[in-house]
């Protein structure tokens, strides 16, 4: 199994004139990234949205979900497949036609991950984009959810 983490790159954290919070944010296996090396997205909605999705795995024991990106048609869909393991399986979709009611997914590649390791990696990017977000003075209303989530995600993950 490939080292996996969760890239934040705080170097290029940005808040438009409208609050909007952006940055680097991927998956990065070492070998492969997704959605590729650099992506920028929303981390503050995006990271705040997989707290709650991996929320309900650990401790509702859904054994799917997704963690979506607001950048682009792309998600990767977790499937728990053991108590502790999980397949993130790295999508894009596609339409087809231009119909929005046509939308196919394109698996880009799976991995296997610890869901103990995709725990403290979502969690720690989690506090670092706040910690930077901080740092910066930045303030919004997602700002104040993601620390929310945050708290919440650590009360189930250390009992």
């Amino acid at each position: 199994m490939k080292k996996f983490q969760i890239k934040f790159q705080p170097e290029h954290l940005h808040q438009s004139k409208y609050g909007s919070i952006t940055a680097p944010i991927f998956f990065d296996w070492g070998d492969q990234q997704f959605p590729e090396f650099g992506w920028s997205d929303f981390p503050v909605v995006i990271v705040e949205w997989w707290l709650n999705a991996l929320t309900k795995v650990v401790a509702e024991s859904l054994n799917e979900e997704e963690f979506m990106f607001m950048d682009g048609p792309l998600l990767v869909r977790l499937h728990r497949f053991k108590e502790n393991q999980v397949e993130l399986v790295c999508i894009r979709e596609k339409s087809d036609l231009g119909s929005i009611d046509l939308v196919k997914e394109e698996t880009e590649f799976v991995r296997n991950v610890d869901l103990g390791v995709l725990c403290s990696e979502l969690l720690k990017t989690a506090q670092n984009i706040v910690s930077a977000c901080e740092e910066r003075k930045y303030k919004s209303k997602d700002l104040d959810i993601l620390k929310e989530s945050i708290n919440s995600f650590k009360d189930i993950t250390t009992h």
